[in-house]
């Protein structure tokens, strides 16, 4: 068993960098990190927006991606990196579509964000954001609506989703 997180709350997210749990969102816009060595969580810099709902996560480059989700003073399209050398949280240029409940995960170097929901076009959607541009791309649509859910990104290959008779790889 592991020490639990400073504060209670839902819909938050999390990734992985150098060996550490980082936990944010939800319902604060406050970080945490977690340290498997000491069994310890430490308060880090805290993001400009909460991204409760579930946003979308992705570490690439050694700094951890979180677009969209719900709060106080969002719209849902928002986009933050966080630099966990610098302990600093960057806002970058927002999605295209506004969402929450959505999935995400770093190939190629890019973000990539599929489905959600909180606008028409959400549960379909797919854009790529490159770093090195802090540009969002249009991609492929899904082939179905999803939201509430969950993605997976392993060696830099996506992960095979199938529901029912269908399957999707991003």
């Amino acid at each position: 068993k592991a020490a639990s997180l400073p504060i209670a709350t839902n819909h938050n997210a999390a990734a992985t960098v150098n060996g550490r749990l980082y936990a944010f969102g939800g319902t604060s816009s406050r970080a945490f990190v977690y340290d498997p060595g000491r069994d310890a969580w430490t308060e880090v810099a805290s993001m400009r927006y909460s991204h409760g709902g579930t946003p979308a996560v992705a570490v690439t480059g050694g700094k951890i991606y979180v677009a969209g989700g719900t709060g106080p003073d969002m719209v849902g399209h928002e986009l933050e990196v966080y630099d966990p050398g610098a302990d600093k949280w960057q806002v970058l240029a927002p999605m295209g579509i506004q969402r929450n409940h959505t999935a995400g995960g770093a190939i190629g170097g890019r973000f990539h964000v599929v489905g959600g929901r909180g606008s028409p076009n959400a549960s379909t959607a797919h854009e790529a954001y490159d770093p090195a541009t802090n540009t969002w791309t249009t991609r492929a649509q899904l082939p179905t609506g999803r939201s509430g859910i969950a993605a997976g990104v392993i060696g830099d290959r996506p992960l095979r989703v199938r529901w029912g008779d269908s399957a999707a790889l991003w």
